[in-house]
């Protein structure tokens, strides 16, 4: 089934931020671009699409307190954007619908990046080497927390500006424990 692509509209059967031709063209313009891209047929790169898109709707939902703004309509649009009154943290001045939407393409693009690298939503493991049931034994590894970062510090360096979450956006995309 083909990607319906969120342009700013609030649209209530969008199901991706991003089109394959997108990806394509933010892939196009990187240094590196990943290899795995070329070898996928268009359904699993419209998968990839898709699946992006989700990760980045429940990170930011669950980790950085929602988007800023408004949505554009409010309880018919199918995705976390469209949003309006949003302001550019720089600027300070209101961005688009439309306008938002650049960034929301891009921290979506570098997730495709790393979803088609490694599963990200598969369970990190915290260095577990075994478990014996019998006599009851578990062994760890002594390497550090092993597993994949859900969203890249590429997209969420992106994305923090708009989100409701001060405390993420100040420390670029990270909060720091002391």
């Amino acid at each position: 089934m083909a990607i319906v692509v969120e342009t700013g509209s609030g649209s209530s059967t969008a199901d991706s931020y991003v089109s394959v031709a997108d990806v394509q063209a933010g892939f196009d313009a990187m240094l590196s671009p990943p290899t795995q891209w070329a070898t996928l047929t268009t359904a699993k790169k419209e998968a990839a699409c898709k699946e992006a898109t989700r990760i980045l709707d429940r990170y930011v939902a669950t980790y950085m307190g929602g988007y800023a703004g408004d949505q554009v309509n409010p309880g018919v649009q199918a995705l976390g954007h469209g949003r309006e009154n949003v302001t550019h943290p720089d600027t300070e001045l209101e961005l688009t619908a439309s306008a938002l939407m650049r960034y929301v393409r891009e921290a979506t693009i570098e997730i495709v990046r790393r979803l088609i690298a490694s599963d990200l939503t598969k369970e990190p493991t915290r260095g577990l080497r075994s478990v014996k049931a019998g006599e009851v034994e578990v062994e760890f590894d002594t390497e550090q927390y092993v597993g994949a970062q859900e969203v890249p510090d590429e997209a969420l360096k992106v994305i923090a500006p708009f989100t409701l979450n001060a405390a993420v956006r100040s420390s670029g995309g990270r909060i720091i424990r002391v």
